[in-house]
């Protein structure tokens, strides 16, 4: 195989490793930091960890930390909260 060949195999299974360690997160209750608003009624943060977060809320939550339960993951494989 070429090199190139194997970066581009052990790049799919990082994703899909990462993936799969997303989703142990799902029904879990975490700490998010929000730090953005990129879509109106959504803001976006990252888990203690510094894992990928959006949830549906106003900006008053902005910049602060709270406590979320993830329940999915969006086809951008971001966390999505509640």
């Amino acid at each position: 195989r070429t090199k190139k060949q194997r970066a581009a195999l052990l790049n799919e299974l990082s994703k899909t490793l990462y993936h799969t360690y997303k989703q142990q997160f799902i029904h879990r209750s975490v700490q998010v930091l929000f730090e953005e608003s990129k879509e109106a009624g959504w803001l976006f943060g990252h888990t203690s960890e510094y894992l990928p977060v959006k949830v549906p809320c106003d900006e008053s939550y902005l910049h602060t930390m709270k406590q979320v339960t993830l329940v999915d993951l969006d086809f951008d494989d971001v966390l999505i909260g509640k």
